[in-house]
């Protein structure tokens, strides 16, 4: 395994060359969009599975209007994923989602897709530094009232595991999401989540 992200870069840049990524952004003046932006690191369908934590910029000269019906289009929960929610509501999780997408997009998909499950969502907000740095995970963690202590980030990408570290907190790597088992193991990750119904099995564990 490797001590850093920026080592296993180093040492895997031709890997990385060939793996497919969502560029970032550039900065730029957005007055409307009827698209949901992407942000490096993370898939399109990321409200499903990549920022479902338990416990828990493309920089815009104005807040973006979103077209509800085009966004929701290309976003949808994968299988097994509104169970598991369920599952650990019902055991008393809090549940919190993270994301580097627009807040008002994060909050929206997670109003129509896990309406009653998730506790609080959190997308790029001015002002908070976003993922791989920890300060979302914190601003979730003191909405819910949570102490980091019992928390659990789960996320499929190497960004997500950089944020788990960044945070001090252990990190379940799904691998039906934007990286599969074989990045992450490179990467150090080490507790995997094939099912949803693994996560649920995995997050008393951690």
């Amino acid at each position: 395994s490797y001590k850093s992200l920026d080592e296993y870069k180093k040492a895997n840049a031709d890997k990385i060359s060939a793996t497919p990524k969502v560029p970032a952004a550039e900065p730029q003046k957005v007055t409307e969009s009827k698209e949901t932006p992407t942000d490096d690191g993370e898939s399109t369908g990321y409200c499903a599975n990549t920022n479902t934590k338990k416990f828990h910029r493309m920089e815009c000269s104005s807040v973006k209007k979103m077209n509800p019906e085009n966004m929701y289009k290309t976003t949808a929960p994968y299988a097994g994923i509104l169970n598991l929610l369920a599952n650990l509501k019902a055991r008393g999780c809090k549940l919190g989602v993270i994301s580097n997408k627009f807040d008002s997009a994060v909050k929206g998909l997670c109003d129509k897709y896990f309406k009653g499950l998730i506790d609080v969502a959190v997308g790029e907000t001015s002002g908070v530094k976003r993922k791989p740095a920890p300060d979302t995970v914190y601003k979730v963690l003191q909405q819910l009232g949570a102490d980091k202590k019992q928390a659990v980030y789960i996320g499929d990408s190497e960004v997500d595991y950089q944020t788990a570290l960044n945070a001090g907190l252990p990190c379940i790597s799904v691998t039906w999401g934007f990286r599969n088992k074989d990045f992450l193991k490179a990467i150090g990750a080490k507790n995997f989540a094939d099912t949803p119904q693994q996560i649920a099995d995995m997050v008393e564990l951690l």
